[in-house]
């Protein structure tokens, strides 16, 4: 495991925004059931049932990133990755956010932009059409560009210290595969 010393700022950001995020939307769905079970709707009690794993698993995996885990590098990446379109294609809407979003908004909406504290997960499939809509949450997009660069940069270190090397001599660039010809210079 590594040590959470190594986990950068921007990685720490993430995470919370994961598992305070993982538990604001675990507590908004929650009541959500109750009131759909109390209305006799069992069938809208479906997608805020299944978002309580879905929420689950933000905290989980921001723990992991946390730890500086690889595993909690791919896992965020996903997540944040699934959390940038806002999608509305005639009566099939979705929506993914933990923590906070701030998303450009383009098509049938009645605004440009638009920012949340909070977390949701939506999906409708509306009796009527309401058009088109798409959405980009760029916090999730910078989150995602964060993830990459941080965990080529954190698998570079890992296999610097697997290989005994200290990080000064860990390889910068692209390495050439092993048995590749280098051409001789000309004496």
């Amino acid at each position: 495991m590594s040590d959470s010393r190594n986990v950068r700022w921007g990685a720490r950001l993430l995470v919370v925004l994961l598992v305070v995020g993982g538990l604001l939307g675990i507590a908004a769905a929650i009541p959500l059931i109750q009131n759909f079970a109390r209305q006799g709707e069992q069938l809208r009690i479906i997608v805020p049932a299944l978002s309580i794993p879905v929420f689950g698993w933000c905290i989980w995996t921001g723990i992991n990133l946390w730890r500086g885990l690889a595993s909690g590098y791919r896992w965020a990446t996903i997540l944040f990755a699934l959390q940038i379109p806002a999608v509305c294609i005639s009566r099939v809407t979705y929506e993914f956010s933990t923590g906070f979003s701030a998303r450009v908004l383009f098509g049938n909406s009645t605004r440009q932009f638009g920012a949340n504290i909070g977390s949701s997960l939506n999906f409708l499939i509306s009796p009527e059409p309401l058009g088109w809509m798409l959405g980009i949450n760029l916090i999730a997009v910078a989150a995602v560009a964060y993830l990459l660069i941080a965990s080529r940069r954190t698998s570079v270190r890992h296999l610097a210290e697997d290989q005994g090397m200290e990080q000064a001599e860990a390889p910068s660039g692209p390495s050439e595969p092993a048995g590749a010809f280098k051409p001789q210079p000309r004496a």
